[in-house]
């Protein structure tokens, strides 16, 4: 998705994100191997309900908002 827009932002330091959008068949019977897939050195992926997301930042939910506006469009 790119570059976010925050106030936080600098010429030196700025916010990206990346989504990763899988479909996976109900049939999948290893859904708690998933976020291994994901994470890397130091990060930590795990599933998240979008209705009891923990404390993030509003450019955060803003591209969230535009990931799922894309995802419904495609």
């Amino acid at each position: 998705m790119g570059c976010l827009s925050d106030k936080v932002n600098s010429d030196n330091a700025w916010i990206e994100v990346t989504a990763i959008h899988i479909q996976v068949p109900d049939s999948y019977n290893f859904w708690e191997l998933l976020p291994q897939l994901f994470s890397v050195r130091d990060v930590k992926a795990k599933w998240e309900s979008l209705s009891s997301l923990p404390p993030v930042r509003e450019s955060h939910l803003q591209a969230i908002a535009v990931f799922n506006e894309n995802l419904l469009h495609a």
